[in-house]
């Protein structure tokens, strides 16, 4: 998400920011059953919901794990990803090994 920082701004309707694909699931975001990787999979969803990127779902549904469509399906972030106020979510602030993104739905 690099890409992304500085830009929510300049995101729009008919321009939104598109970080590549969404990969809650698969590659290196495959889940393996463990409490890490599925906190990886909701992070990754999380920041696609707050950049208000597009929400386009690469595994095959009827075959994902319970885990990985729970995390699909949670409302709240969806709602994030689609209440489009003005701009949508950016960097807020960098600490040690963390970032912080802030979206405006209001």
């Amino acid at each position: 998400l690099a890409a992304l920082r500085g830009r929510g701004a300049a995101a729009g309707p008919g321009a939104w920011n598109d970080p590549d694909l969404l990969e809650v699931g698969v590659g290196e975001f495959a889940f393996d059953g463990t409490a890490r990787s599925l906190e990886m999979n909701r992070a990754h969803f999380a920041l696609w919901c707050v950049t208000s990127s597009p929400l386009i779902v690469a595994p095959d549904l009827s075959r994902c794990q319970t885990e990985i469509l729970e995390v699909f399906l949670n409302r709240p972030a969806i709602s994030v990803n689609q209440l489009y106020a003005g701009n949508a979510g950016d960097l807020l602030e960098e600490q040690g090994h963390g970032e912080e993104f802030l979206s405006r739905v209001c």
